[in-house]
């Protein structure tokens, strides 16, 4: 399936932000924002459509958010993305 192209204005390149998680993260080439996005890790990509592309991908699950799950590259990166902080060190 074709996906619709996306135009960014040039201040969107490097700006921290991953705009395009389905194409491998080319907007953050020198930012660490779509870490993952090229194996399908990315956090912004559902588990859903990895798995109807028929890939399989670890992730963790949030305890107190069964239905949030994060790549391995969200998991103790310094930012709580579970609302219990369980993903990070220390809770």
């Amino acid at each position: 399936p074709t996906r619709p192209t996306t135009l960014l204005a040039p201040d969107k390149f490097n700006d921290g932000y991953c705009d395009c998680p389905l194409d491998g993260g080319i907007d953050e080439p020198a930012t660490g924002a779509c870490s993952g996005a090229a194996d399908g890790m990315w956090a912004g990509l559902a588990a859903t459509e990895a798995a109807a592309e028929g890939r399989k991908i670890a992730h963790f699950a949030c305890p107190q958010q069964p239905r949030l799950t994060l790549p391995p590259s969200r998991v103790r990166d310094g930012i709580c993305d579970c609302c219990d902080g369980a993903d990070e060190a220390g809770g």
